[in-house]
Order: structure tokens, then sequence, then C-alpha cells
């Protein structure tokens, strides 16, 4: 009788432990699915455009650069996200049409300042993240043309992307600039200089109360979610943490129910 109590007991044991290793990987796993949707989900994306213009031949020359924010990013220059622009054509004897670039001062090296990447950090709210633009070689005369693609849910909300072109003025004597979710490209005529100067910049309001707008396309968004940067996307992520013991309680509340 000893030895059949002695394996009941074991028995019993050995379904425990089974019940919670289940429970413990079943909690191990919402625990995963919440420091991914904390840490992905943090405000990360990149945007494309391409600057082009058209040669006498009506062939489509362009340079294609991309900005963006990702954590972990710096205002230098990044092996990891960023990319020095190619401004020198290996053909000598041919005329360049177009040379577009990123400028980033904040780099120490000659190399690294001009790039056709350039993917910053994450900053608070009440900054602004600029990149300075220098579009260059392009004949007098010629129009010069950037497209973009803003997807929906890159701007949250008290953000503002705008577009700014530092060498031409409106009718209030202040650089034309534009909200990016609201157009997909913007039109130039190259001055006798061929270069011209303009800036990207990303602007966080301290305030949430602006409303933010959304533009069409298909650009390249990482990991980002609107609700999870405020009050509701917390609550959201607490009950994520603690849905497995949820689930556990109510388990067992509807067998002690089925019992009775």
């Amino acid at each position: 009788m000893k030895i059949k109590y002695q394996i009941s007991d074991i028995k019993i044991t050995n379904r425990i432990l089974k019940k919670s290793g289940k429970f413990l990987i079943l909690h191990f796993i919402f625990a995963f699915l919440f420091l991914i949707f904390n840490f992905s989900s943090a405000h990360a994306w990149k945007v494309p455009l391409e600057v082009s213009t058209t040669s006498d031949t009506g062939k489509k020359v362009y340079n294609k650069l991309v900005v963006g924010i990702e954590q972990g990013a710096t205002d230098g220059f990044d092996n990891l996200w960023d990319t020095p622009s190619l401004v020198s054509d290996p053909n000598q004897d041919s005329q360049v049409l177009l040379k577009a670039y990123l400028n980033n001062e904040n780099e120490v090296r000659d190399d690294m300042k001009r790039l056709w990447k350039d993917i910053r950090g994450t900053a608070p709210n009440g900054t602004t993240t600029s990149w300075d633009i220098t579009i260059d070689s392009v004949p007098a005369g010629k129009s010069v043309v950037i497209n973009w693609d803003i997807p929906e849910g890159i701007v949250g909300k008290g953000e503002r992307l705008m577009l700014k072109d530092n060498d031409k003025v409106d009718a209030d004597n202040k650089p034309v600039q534009m909200d990016m979710t609201q157009v997909s490209s913007y039109t130039f005529e190259a001055g006798e200089t061929g270069a011209r100067s303009l800036s990207l910049s990303l602007s966080r309001s301290k305030s949430h109360h602006s409303k933010s707008s959304s533009g069409l396309g298909c650009g390249t968004i990482k990991s980002y979610h609107n609700d999870f940067r405020d009050g509701n996307g917390k609550i959201a992520s607490i009950i994520l943490l603690f849905l497995p013991v949820i689930l556990v309680r109510l388990k067992r509340l509807t067998r002690v129910r089925l019992s009775i």
C-alpha cells in the first residue's frame, strides 16, 4: 500500500510540475511579446526621396536619398545605418548632371560628411531633427523633381515633417516650405550656380493635441504603433504582460463552477 501511495504522489507531483512548466512557458512567451511591443515599437522609420532631372536627350538622371529615425542611431556617421554618397563620376570625360546628397556636418571625417542615407536617433518631444540636402551640378534652367512617399503612421501626434527650400521665398519673404504628408513631390528650376539648399525637419511638439496627418505611398516603416506611445498603449502592455495569469485564474474558476 505504501508503494502505491508513493507512486500516486509521484504522479500527482509530475502533473503539478507539467502544469507549472506549461504555465511558465506561456508566461515567458507573453513576457517576450511584451518586450517586443515596448522596445521594437519605438518610433523607427525610413523615407526614401528621389531627386531627378533629365539630360538633353530626355534621359532621366537621379539620386536616391533616405532619411529616417532609428533607436540607437547618432547624428554622426553610423556604419550600421548610414551610407556615404558617391558624388564623383568614374568617367572623367562625362558631364555630371546631378549631385544630390545629405550634409552631415556632425561627422569629423570629410569622406563621411556627404551621405545618401542618413538615419538619426530618436529624440524627446519639444525637439526638432533636421537633415540638410544639397542638390548640385544641375545646368541652369533644368527642372529638378523631388519625389517621396510617406506611409500612414509615420508622423505621430504632435509631429510635423516639413521640407523647406532655403533658396526660394514665398509672398511673405520666407523660405518656401511644405508639409510632406500633404504633398508627394516638389519641383524647382536650377539657377545659374547649379546648387540648391533644402532642409527636411521633423518637429515634435510637447503637446499631443495637434492632429497628425497622413499621406499616401509605400515608404519604409518599421514596427511603429501610435497607440503604444500614449497612456492607452501602456495599459495594453500591462494587460498583455499579465494575460497568462488572468487566463489561468479564469480557467480555475471555470473548473470549480463545473465541479459544483
